[in-house]
């Protein structure tokens, strides 16, 4: 297989499991197209109040044989959040799934609700 630099320690581990266990995955191959609600534009050409910005995301690991995404986050900010919830609104045939170093409180205020269960409440396994 071929040797990565990935972007994190935990990103490395996750790749190193992946080939221990004989998975055939890419690392960040491609960037994929979204496009993101823009709070507060508003479009000078037209009478339009929604504006969007047009973004890519690149998938940390692809496995092609499996057709999955693997999103791996050691932190899942509310920046990242809703980038995912938009890239699943405009590509709903992806199949993304969400790799968490640790199941970390998804606010201070709530202990009960952790990041897997956000994920699974907005449909990422």
């Amino acid at each position: 297989m071929p040797t990565y630099n990935y972007r994190s320690k935990f990103e490395g581990q996750v790749g190193k499991f992946l080939e221990m266990h004989n998975v055939k995955f890419e690392y960040e191959p491609y960037d994929i197209l979204y496009k993101r609600r823009v709070q507060s534009g508003e479009c000078s050409s037209c009478p339009s109040k929604v504006v969007f910005q047009r973004k890519t995301y690149t998938p940390d690991f692809v496995l092609p044989e499996l057709g999955i995404i693997l999103e791996v986050k050691g932190l899942l900010s509310a920046t990242d959040r809703a980038k995912m919830l938009a890239v699943k609104e405009n590509n709903p045939q992806l199949d993304i799934r969400f790799v968490f170093m640790s199941n970390n409180k998804v606010k201070k205020s709530n202990a009960e609700y952790r990041y897997s269960d956000w994920a699974s409440e907005h449909g990422f396994p």
